[in-house]
């Protein structure tokens, strides 16, 4: 049965800690409650109620238990393996890096070592840290966003979340061959403005998600090539200077981009292959030639007006597809 929860009420009254003098004799004075107007009963507590959140624990220990347990038995099912001494191929599998594996060389593959320190969580880097000195964290930030990204391992199983501090940082950046189930996220720490003078590149990457938040860009992200990124998020980001373009996505997977800003910007977002765009209403700019270049299959969702700022809105071009909620294809 499932769980039934006691909803708590105070008890409220005029006096809360009020008592009557009775009964008073040498050395024994009787205090009785005198609360005076009770205006809430309040929740009693009793044997009854303590038991019923007893057995709730109970019950909760006993699930999770049972989950891990769960859990143990299917990761020995998977764990399961074809003995390396005769094994046996379907096809030509590709085992956690770009080496093909095969019975010919499973003698001698030898897999790439993950050489990161850290396996997620939060970095802090900050324009008066060190590179060499520091450790990433709070107290001893790195001095470069390149540096904390080479400090984690490729291989995510938490969230790699590098908090930057405020200033400017003239450095390329190039995030590659992260893998796993979560993801990176790149957003300011405390208040004032942080600049990436520099392109950021994401190469290689079949990690779940790339964030980049509230971030300001002289220079343009880019996903490139086969396993760029499956999903990045561009929230509340500035790009500025007549760099080449804001965002290039030309890789396999899906992009938004909401509240973000594009000022003189030859383009502002260009998409190449097989990638979907999600774009709303809340974007802006000025200064700009084009607004969204469509290429090579691409498909891109609009929701709302787009005013972004440019001479030339959509630029369509080999198979690209533009599609405006709810009215349909508006662009081939």
């Amino acid at each position: 049965m499932a769980y039934q929860k006691t909803t708590w009420i105070d008890r409220l009254v005029q006096f809360p800690r009020r008592f009557t003098k009775t009964l008073e004799g040498a050395n024994v004075v009787t205090l009785t409650p005198d609360p005076g107007t009770i205006t809430e009963l309040g929740t009693f507590v009793s044997a009854a109620v303590m038991n019923n959140m007893e057995l709730g624990i109970e019950n909760a220990d006993a699930a999770a238990t049972k989950a891990r347990d769960d859990l143990v038995l299917a990761n020995n099912a998977l764990n399961l393996k074809a003995p390396l001494a005769n094994p046996v191929f379907t096809g030509t599998p590709k085992v956690g890096s770009a080496t093909m594996i095969t019975a010919d060389n499973i003698a001698t593959y030898t897999p790439p070592v993950d050489t990161g320190n850290y396996i997620g969580g939060d970095m802090y880097v900050s324009t008066l840290g060190s590179d060499t000195t520091g450790t990433g964290q709070l107290a001893y930030p790195f001095k470069t966003i390149q540096k904390a990204l080479n400090s984690a391992k490729k291989h995510l199983v938490t969230t790699l979340i590098i908090n930057i501090k405020a200033g400017t940082y003239p450095e390329a950046i190039t995030i590659s061959n992260f893998d796993g189930a979560r993801g990176i996220t790149l957003q300011p720490h405390g208040s004032g403005l942080v600049i990436i003078t520099s392109d950021v590149y994401v190469d290689a990457c079949s990690m779940s998600s790339m964030y980049f938040y509230n971030l300001n860009f002289t220079g343009s992200i880019t996903s490139r090539g086969d396993g760029g990124c499956r999903f990045m998020s561009v929230l509340g980001c500035t790009f500025t200077t007549n760099s080449s373009y804001g965002i290039s996505f030309e890789t396999a997977g899906v992009l938004s981009v909401l509240n973000s800003t594009f000022t003189g910007k030859p383009t502002c977002i260009r998409l190449v292959g097989s990638v979907l765009l999600s774009i709303s209403s809340g974007n802006s700019g000025s200064g700009n030639a084009v607004g969204i270049s469509v290429l090579s299959g691409a498909i891109l969702t609009v929701r709302g007006n787009i005013s972004i700022g440019a001479a030339t809105t959509f630029q369509v071009e080999t198979g690209g597809t533009v599609f405006n909620t709810p009215s349909g294809k508006i662009y081939v």
